[in-house]
This record gives structure tokens, sequence and C-alpha cells, in this order.
């Protein structure tokens, strides 16, 4: 289900599944989205926010929240149109959108109802004009009364015409899918700035809030550790954009018989002990019925060489230490993992863009 790749390190901040927040974004303000010609902020009004090139090369400074009004109403529009699957204004507002995230927007658009709460935390970009931000909020999905906190970082960029938009070759699909290159010293910029201490306090937060969000909600947890992850498999397994309007439980049970089954019993664990940030029902790239958690207590002598870059083409679960049942991080398809350490166990820890964990070494083969 995975193979190995040597890529480039993608500096993409992704907490959880909702830093997937990208996946989804926000119809729920009022009004519909708007058009191209008025959806994009404008930088005028703003010129104050902007800094000088040689102070912006900075992204340790402190960040500001909800500053920049141009930008604000930029990543209102953004989350409008996501949530609408509206990619004639999305495309009015981030440059380039790929075909490939064009079929993500329109299958995460049929599950999502709308955003809400969106806050901007914003520091200056590496030159005049610009802004690195991460955008917090809370995911509706249609039928759900509980949001998911989420956050998703952006880098936003000033246009000839003086308006705001977002440089979308940073954005979180495009740095896990490399689809089109990237400039170095932005990335190294961008993985400064999501290192940093202030931004590591607001990330955590959000990673808090979106965990007690699925122990409270059943129909929340099993929206964000099956439902959804299970449709993006599909998606990702067949390059079809599956339909979800009827019966978004049929993408559960269509994703992939083989892994949905051989992980059943840690399905069942996650809904009703183990309340953590998601779901063990993502270890389902795993074809091997030895690996579900019967592997706690196997040991093994496989391993992955350290250093080992894995490719992931299916979504799995990084766990915080060696047991089914410990708190889970969701990977989807397109991550990049680097290897620590295999360990007798059968567990690996790697670490990727945004933080580390263990994975069931067998999975990473």
């Amino acid at each position: 289900m995975m193979q190995k790749k040597k890529l480039q390190k993608a500096a993409a901040v992704f907490l959880s599944l909702c830093l997937v927040g990208g996946l989804a974004a926000c119809s729920g303000f009022p009004g519909k989205s708007q058009s191209s010609s008025d959806a994009s902020g404008s930088a005028s009004g703003d010129q104050q926010a902007v800094v000088s090139s040689d102070a912006s090369a900075d992204s340790s400074v402190a960040y500001q929240v909800n500053a920049v009004e141009g930008i604000n109403t930029l990543m209102t529009n953004y989350y409008n149109a996501y949530a609408n699957g509206d990619i004639s204004t999305l495309a009015s507002l981030a440059t380039p959108i790929s075909q490939k995230e064009q079929q993500y927007i329109s299958l995460v658009s049929q599950l999502v109802d709308h955003y809400d709460n969106i806050t901007v935390y914003s520091k200056p970009g590496m030159e005049s004009g610009s802004y690195i931000i991460s955008v917090s909020m809370d995911m509706y999905f249609t039928g759900i009364s509980t949001p998911a906190p989420g956050i998703e970082t952006f880098y936003v960029r000033t246009s000839d015409d003086g308006n705001y938009y977002i440089d979308n070759l940073y954005s979180w699909f495009n740095l896990s899918s490399q689809e089109n290159p990237t400039d170095s010293s932005v990335l190294a910029f961008l993985q400064d700035y999501e290192n940093s201490a202030d931004m590591q306090a607001v990330f955590a937060e959000v990673q808090t809030s979106y965990n007690e969000a699925l122990n409270s909600d059943s129909a929340l947890n099993t929206m964000m550790t099956s439902t959804l992850p299970d449709a993006v498999n599909n998606w990702s397994q067949s390059g079809q954009v599956p339909d979800l309007s009827s019966d978004t439980s049929s993408s559960s049970t269509d994703a992939s018989t083989d892994e949905s089954s051989t992980d059943q019993g840690a399905q069942t664990d996650t809904s009703s002990q183990d309340t953590s940030t998601d779901a063990s029902s993502t270890d389902i790239s795993s074809t091997d019925s030895s690996t579900d958690s019967s592997s706690e207590s196997t040991y093994t002598t496989d391993y992955v060489p350290e250093g080992t870059q894995v490719y992931l083409e299916s979504a799995i679960n990084a766990r915080a230490s060696m047991s089914d049942t410990a708190n889970a991080t969701l990977l989807y398809p397109g991550t990049t993992v680097t290897v620590v350490q295999s360990y007798q166990e059968g567990w690996t820890k790697v670490t990727w863009d945004g933080g580390s964990g263990y994975i069931k070494t067998d999975l990473l083969k």
C-alpha cells in the first residue's frame, strides 16, 4: 500500500486531521461565495502592516491576531468557497490549484457544512507585502452539531493590483503531494515559523481542543476517524471522486475492505475507550491481520533503516507511544515520514513536518 520515495521535506503545518483543515472550508458565514471580482482581500488600507524585507525575514517575531483586515477577508472568502466546492472562486484567491487538489476539494466539500470562528495569526513574510499566517477555525460537518477545531498555515502575498492572495505552492496539499516546485528558502522560513515557541503554543491549544471535541461527540469521532479518511483513501486509490451526498457512510465501507477488516478491533477500542486525536481505523493500510492490537506483545526483528523516508500512499495513524490505544495523529496520503528507529516490539518511530510518533513497522515496508 505504500512505497518508499525520496522527497524533499515539506514545511507544512498539519495538525492532526483538522489541518487537513485544508480539507474543508467555510460556507457557514452569512451569504454565498463572492465572485472572483470581489472575493480577494485588498491590501489598500493595510499598508501600515507591511514591513520591509529586512525586518520581515525573521519568523521569530511575535504573531498578531486578526491584524490585517484584507487578509481576514481573504480567508473568510477562501473557506466559504472551499466548503461550497467553488473552484473558480478559490482559483481567484489561491494559486496554483492543481487538478488533483480540485478533486480533493470536491470530495471534502460534500461532507463539510461550514467553518466558523476563523482567527488569523500573522507574521511578516520574507518580502514586503507578504505574510505567513495560521488560521484556526471550527469545522462543522453536515448533520453533526459539534465542530472540529483545526488550524492551517498559508503564505500570503500581495499582487500587482494590491490584493492579497494565497501562494498555494506552500499549501499543505502541495507540500504533501509535491506536484509543483517550491523555493527552499521559503520552506526553511515556514519551518522556522512553525517551530517558533509562540506558534507551537497555538498549535498545541488547537490540538487539545480537537481532542476534546472528538472525546465529546461520537458522531464527530466517527467522521474524523472513519468516514472522512476512508473517503479520502477511496479517492486516492481509485482516482475518482465518490458521491457522498446520499450516504456518506458508504464511503467508509467502500474504501478498502481488506484494511478496515484487519483493524476492526482497534476501531472498537477507539469509539468506546480511546478518546484520542484520531481512532485506529486509519491503520487501514495494513493487509495482514497480525498487525492489529496483538502486535503490542509480538516481538519481531523486522526494521526499517534509520533515515529512510517513506511516502504514505494511504492514511495511517502515528501513535504517541507503542500501543494501539495511544493517542494518535492521522497522517494522510502524500505525507512523507522519516524513520528514527525501529523497535523489536514491531513499532518504528518516525518524524514528519509538525510532529513525531510511532507506526507499526510492517506498514512502512
